[in-house]
């Protein structure tokens, strides 16, 4: 809690991975609270226990989570006016966040971990690529992405656009008209050591969206984590307190640079 007086802390909002429910993220949360943060994950459909599982005739994609995204900021605004909005978007709930972001949505600040742009270009291995040309047939055929195979099961139209964005490299949902770069919002791009699933050219491309003056790149490492073993695009979250930590103190660093009115435009945009 805070006084009447004193500057307010954020509420942080968790938008999950692909295939991860929302309980998944109590670690997270509950760091964010010890340090007198508001925080909660938002709800991962058709993942989450108590919605309806993907097939064919439940379907949704990356506009589904964008909707939701909204209804629950507009939430927090509403009941707690006074405290600012940071969205942590882990790995395809950074792309949530983002495209949130890109179509008019105001988060005071951005902290993607392991989030990157999943283009194909960007892996070593071929399996990512791979999946951007298997999705359009298999989800065609089974009327959703199938458990078992790569995030579980997934809705087929949520599915198709990741593998545009795979095949493309542009973001789902993003206007034609926004161009990387004119994001004016605070933005902390948190790269994982090793992280076969978002590798760190795909994850600084995320950080592209946004002014290039606004955004704080760190790496979370093995050698700089009480528990090694959790530094990974997953199990980070088992252990969060070094990347909640990290969160805090950008957050602390560089609330005051959101700007309050563009940057000249450069030659050649």
């Amino acid at each position: 809690m805070t006084s009447s007086t004193a500057t307010p802390t954020p509420v942080v909002l968790v938008a999950p991975a692909m295939g991860a429910p929302s309980a998944y993220y109590r670690p997270v949360v509950e760091a964010f609270v010890s340090h007198g943060w508001g925080a909660r994950a938002l709800p991962a459909p058709g993942v989450d226990r108590d919605t309806e599982p993907p097939r064919r005739g439940h379907d949704f994609g990356y506009d589904h989570l964008v909707g939701q995204m909204d209804r629950v900021v507009r939430e927090v605004r509403e009941s707690e006016p006074r405290r600012p909005v940071v969205l942590l978007g882990h790995s395809l709930g950074g792309h949530v966040a983002m495209a949130w972001a890109q179509r008019g949505g105001e988060p005071d600040g951005l902290a993607l971990v392991g989030s990157p742009v999943p283009w194909f270009g960007y892996y070593r291995l071929g399996l990512i690529g791979l999946l951007g040309g298997v999705v359009p047939v298999v989800t065609q055929v089974m009327g959703h992405w199938p458990q078992g195979l790569f995030a579980g099961a997934q809705p087929a139209s949520l599915m198709r656009q990741w593998a545009g964005f795979v095949r493309t490299g542009r973001l789902p949902l993003a206007p034609r008209a926004r161009r990387d770069g004119s994001l004016d919002v605070p933005t902390l791009v948190v790269q994982i050591e090793d992280d076969a699933l978002a590798p760190d050219r795909g994850t600084a491309a995320m950080g592209r969206y946004v002014r290039p003056d606004l955004v704080t790149t760190w790496r979370h490492t093995r050698a700089g984590s009480p528990s090694p073993a959790t530094v990974d695009h997953l199990r980070w979250v088992k252990r969060p307190q070094p990347v909640v930590d990290r969160v805090v103190t950008w957050w602390t660093d560089t609330r005051h640079l959101r700007p309050s009115t563009p940057p000249p435009p450069t030659q050649g945009r």
